[in-house]
């Protein structure tokens, strides 16, 4: 999210007084976040420079398959365009991260990266995920199967630091082979593609598995958008919003007044979007109350006791099988709670237990990436130099900032420039963590939502702006991105001394 960046930067010349040496910068020794000061940061540099590595790497795999010339891929993506094709891919990459979810486990670090770190593609996915940091936390606590990723807290991150260069990571064939037994799938993503031809769903009236293609040469397959499928055995006809329904129908059916449900699903008794609040990490009187009033609406066929959640799903699908519909049907239920209800319904758009469309995510994540390449970033070595070391150092200050920002105007909206936007990312990446993190130092959960209206967003950066300068006394976008010129380094001294902010260190780091 960067509206904006270049229009409040001053002109310049590539070579301004290239000589000159870059102004000293002395990073904060603490940062203050409302009410409280930290010693030390809550991302640090190497983190920084190994998250942008892993952005550099997922450049280089989306470029090698918007490029690739594969004769053994399936013959239907010889007619699709590089954004589809790279649609296709990641959502296979999706379903790659849904089969390691399954048996990823929680050990030792070095044991973890040997034995469990997954290939590129689903670390690609797993990132995604956690940069939508309400729902991956929800998702984490009330599926049974994310459980595992609650306690993995960092790792993603802890992992790409250890490993260094992931582009050239090759896991041993030991760990190649489990992986290929775990999923069924070879190791490197390029190789799994033309052996991933269909996917298993559930026919949304007789809910029997139907073996559905990703792809079609009339454009019907599960990867797109004109999805469409025929169950053999009961001859129902269906579509993804069908699934999704489906997909709704079945958390529904899971009875928070049943013990038994309650022990093995755990907070999955609640539908998506009501378990967690803004401050609360478990709120599920929420879940509860409109459970019990769409129980209502759809009641079970019979005794609740003795009626099974099959029957019970098959009950609800046979008075609604469209989202139109059950929304018609639902919407009683979530009066007054309008925002809510749109929140819940955003989770079921297709028969995935994610409540995120994680395809759409990491293609929204492209355009953050694609400015990182733009400008070098993602680079090999390139804050490997002490003077462009200072760029990151700088970020990391000017993210604190932001959180001190959003922690004094708690219901403001605030837009981050790219290099706060890096940081801000990264710190997502330490999962549990960052929650932890925003209830203690700003006293809620902040979410990160990269599908804001552009008109939204322009203004809501001019607010950023103006409530930057107002508290800080420095302009917002000065440092916001990088410029032209010999180093990175370079680049922001010589924007420093346009701005005239140059003659000592600047004591806020910002």
């Amino acid at each position: 999210m960067d509206p904006k960046e270049n229009q409040a930067l001053p002109a310049y010349e590539a070579h301004d007084r290239a000589a000159d040496p870059p102004p000293a910068y002395t990073p904060p020794t603490s940062f203050a976040v409302g009410a409280q000061t930290l010693a030390s940061p809550l991302v640090h540099v190497q983190e920084l420079k190994a998250h942008l590595a892993l952005l550099g790497a997922f450049k280089q795999l989306r470029t090698a398959v918007e490029e690739a010339e594969a004769a053994d891929w399936p013959p239907a993506t010889q007619r699709l365009g590089p954004a589809q094709r790279w649609a296709w891919f990641v959502g296979l990459a999706v379903d790659r991260f849904t089969s390691w979810v399954k048996v990823v486990r929680l050990c030792a670090l070095d044991v973890w990266v040997e034995q469990d770190l997954p290939p590129l593609d689903v670390l690609m996915i797993w990132h995604a995920y956690m940069l939508n940091p309400t729902w991956y936390a929800e998702d984490c606590t009330r599926m049974r199967a994310l459980n595992t990723f609650r306690v993995l807290r960092d790792r993603l991150l802890l992992a790409i630091v250890r490993v260094g260069d992931i582009s050239s990571y090759v896991p041993s064939a030991e760990r190649q082979e489990r992986w290929a037994q775990q999923t069924g799938t070879p190791w490197d993503p390029l190789a799994a593609a033309p052996v991933m031809e269909s996917v298993t769903v559930a026919c949304p009236k007789c809910l029997a598995g139907v073996s559905v293609p990703y792809l079609t040469e009339t454009g019907t397959g599960y990867l797109q958008s004109n999805f469409e499928a025929v169950c053999p055995g009961c001859k129902f006809g269906f579509k993804k919003e069908n699934l999704a329904v489906l997909k709704f129908a079945r958390d529904l059916v899971l009875d928070h007044r049943n013990s038994k449900d309650k022990q093995k699903y755990g907070l999955g008794v609640y539908l998506a979007g009501t378990v967690r609040t803004t401050t609360q990490e478990s709120a599920d009187y929420v879940g509860s109350l409109l459970n019990l009033k769409l129980h209502a609406v759809f009641p079970p066929p019979g005794d609740r006791e003795k009626v099974t959640k099959d029957e019970w799903t098959k009950s609800i699908m046979a008075k609604v099988t469209g989202m139109d519909k059950l929304w018609a049907q639902a919407s009683p239920a979530f009066r007054g709670v309008t925002r809510r209800s749109r929140r819940v319904f955003s989770a079921y758009t297709d028969d995935r237990p994610f409540s995120v469309d994680l395809v759409g995510a990491v293609i929204r994540q492209g355009s953050f990436i694609d400015k990182m390449h733009l400008y070098g970033w993602t680079e090999p070595g390139a804050f490997d130099k002490p003077e462009d070391e200072v760029v990151l150092q700088h970020a990391i200050a000017r993210y604190h900032a932001f959180l001190d920002l959003m922690a004094t105007s708690p219901g403001a909206f605030y837009v981050p420039t790219l290099d706060i936007d890096l940081a801000w990312h990264t710190h997502q990446m330490k999962g549990e963590m960052y929650q932890d993190d925003c209830k203690k130092y700003i006293q809620r959960y902040v979410d990160h939502d990269d599908k804001v209206e552009e008109s939204h967003l322009a203004t809501s950066f001019d607010i950023t702006c103006r409530a930057w300068e107002a508290r800080y006394q420095v302009p917002y976008t000065h440092c916001g991105c990088p410029l032209p010129g010999d180093t990175l380094g370079q680049r922001l001294a010589r924007l420093k001394r346009r701005l005239s902010i140059a003659a000592a260190p600047d004591p806020t780091g910002l």
